[in-house]
């Protein structure tokens, strides 16, 4: 029983964690990049890959839950929007 408690408890984690990224985003259509840029404006140029593909995680996890949508720009360059407003998380 304590494992699926904490499973549930991890779940959860990462979904708060996703959330303050959606937070991060604003609003109108954004790259990773942009993203990454507003959700971890000190650590984006320092460690741009890893940076990037965490955030990039939490926007395809926010698009499996409906939270954002992806498209791509004329230039082929993928956009996320967000799809929800949130009130304020803490």
């Amino acid at each position: 029983m304590t494992f699926i408690l904490l499973i549930m408890e991890r779940i959860q984690k990462q979904h708060k964690w996703a959330l303050r990224v959606l937070q991060a985003m604003g609003e109108g259509k954004k790259t990773t990049l942009e993203v990454s840029a507003a959700f971890f404006p000190d650590m984006y140029q320092k460690a741009p890959d890893f940076i990037f593909s965490e955030v990039y995680g939490q926007l395809t996890y926010l698009e499996k839950e409906g939270y954002v949508e992806l498209t791509k720009n004329e230039d082929g360059v993928l956009l996320w929007e967000a799809t929800r407003v949130l009130a304020h998380q803490s």
